[in-house]
């Protein structure tokens, strides 16, 4: 995966993850694991904090890259709209991907 790629990887899959899902995405056990506890993580919080400034810095989508692993995630529409419905009233989900993976 490029750089940018785990930036946009992490931002979505915070967010994604971040929000209760419905039992039918939850095929993802490493999705699963962190739903709770996501919202709180400090990378999310940070993003989500700068996210609202536009455009959307290099240094704010730095934010995800600890959360790149949870790419995968945002296979599942379910998460799709989550993420979605958890950015809403700061950016978009393809704001974030223009921005982070360019």
């Amino acid at each position: 995966m490029n750089y940018r790629r785990c930036i946009a990887a992490g931002v979505l899959a915070l967010v994604l993850v971040a929000l209760v899902a419905d039992p039918a995405s939850a095929a993802i056990p490493k999705c699963e694991a962190v739903r709770s506890t996501i919202t709180k993580d400090p990378a999310v919080v940070a993003f989500k904090a700068c996210a609202g400034k536009k455009p959307i810095s290099v240094e704010c989508c730095r934010n995800l890259i600890p959360l790149a692993q949870y790419y995968d995630c945002l296979n599942d529409p379910g998460y799709q709209k989550e993420v979605g419905d958890f950015l809403k009233g700061t950016t978009t989900l393809a704001e974030v991907q223009k921005a982070c993976l360019g």
